[in-house]
């Protein structure tokens, strides 16, 4: 409805007013951030589509265990060429990189990052699976915001009253969310 659409509106408006008052705007790295939208939401409304195709053709809906097991399985293969085409695969069989992994405390941090991304993406798959892609790509972005005032408190980022007021646009933005959704 009209709420959905005054968010997305103040959402745009906090971030087209955050990226004219950003002090370290660079071209590049707006591009990127561009890119990982689009992909994201892509990704998104593609995943929410093959789950309800699925549910068609079967007359089931897959499990979220089995849609994470077939999402990060089909990854590998990518990350793998991904790899390969940095160079990254030839790195493990040098001796420094060698006595990296084979590090306890490297061990320790690489599992504590595998389970850490499991539950990142058990949680999404999850939440994908009860809500909308809309709500989905709408609550992903306004995360950025608890994350950007906390950037600016943990690293003394400067800022200025016109940056603090895009960003309370957005908090604002999620307000309206939350009501337009609860109604």
């Amino acid at each position: 409805g009209i709420g959905v659409w005054s968010c997305l509106a103040l959402m745009t408006i906090s971030a087209i007013s955050g990226a004219y008052t950003d002090l370290s705007f660079t071209r590049s790295g707006y591009l990127w951030q561009i890119g990982n939208c689009l992909f994201t939401a892509s990704y998104s409304i593609y995943l929410r589509l093959v789950m309800d195709r699925v549910q068609f053709f079967t007359g089931k809906k897959l499990s979220e265990s089995t849609m994470v097991l077939l999402n990060n399985g089909m990854s590998i293969p990518c990350l793998l060429l991904l790899a390969h085409m940095c160079g990254e695969t030839t790195k493990i069989y040098e001796p420094l990189q060698h006595a990296t992994i084979t590090d306890l405390g490297f061990q320790a941090a690489a599992i504590v990052s595998s389970f850490t991304g499991l539950a990142l993406s058990y949680s999404s798959i999850w939440f994908l699976s009860s809500s909308t892609p809309t709500t989905y790509s709408i609550v992903g972005s306004l995360n950025k915001i608890p994350i950007a005032l906390l950037g600016i408190i943990i690293f003394s980022a400067p800022t200025t009253w016109a940056n603090m007021i895009s960003i309370s646009i957005g908090l604002f933005a999620g307000i309206v969310f939350v009501k337009a959704k609860a109604s």
